[in-house]
């Protein structure tokens, strides 16, 4: 028996934050979406710990070359740029995350990539 799928009411909302990574160095390196992803995560457990990674729920949606868009739980959202904010390293390069736009939309968000 399939279940049937929850009204829009009862979901829980969702908030999409974009964030503009930024290289420093000799050279401009390309960095995986995922890996900054998990740095986010690593830094939302160091300071909430698994009960706060649970509450804010984040999870990557989309990336492009300088660009990544994280959805986490609303009402969360200042959580996952505070931890964003103290990532300074993804995988032995100097990186730095700026907060472009917060929206409740995916779509609002993917027209300031391009």
């Amino acid at each position: 028996m399939r279940k049937k799928p929850l009204i829009k009411s009862l979901r829980e909302k969702k908030r999409h934050v974009l964030f503009k990574i930024d290289f420093f160095g000799p050279r401009k390196e390309k960095i995986r979406g995922d890996l900054v992803f998990k740095e986010i995560t690593n830094k939302i457990r160091l300071l909430f710990g698994e009960f706060g990674l649970a509450q804010i729920n984040p999870y990557l949606s989309l990336t492009k070359t300088d660009k990544i868009i994280v959805t986490c739980k609303k009402g969360e959202e200042s959580k996952l740029i505070l931890a964003a904010l103290l990532v300074r390293e993804v995988g032995g390069k100097n990186v730095a995350l700026e907060t472009i736009s917060t929206s409740g939309t995916l779509n609002s968000l993917k027209t300031k990539i391009a």
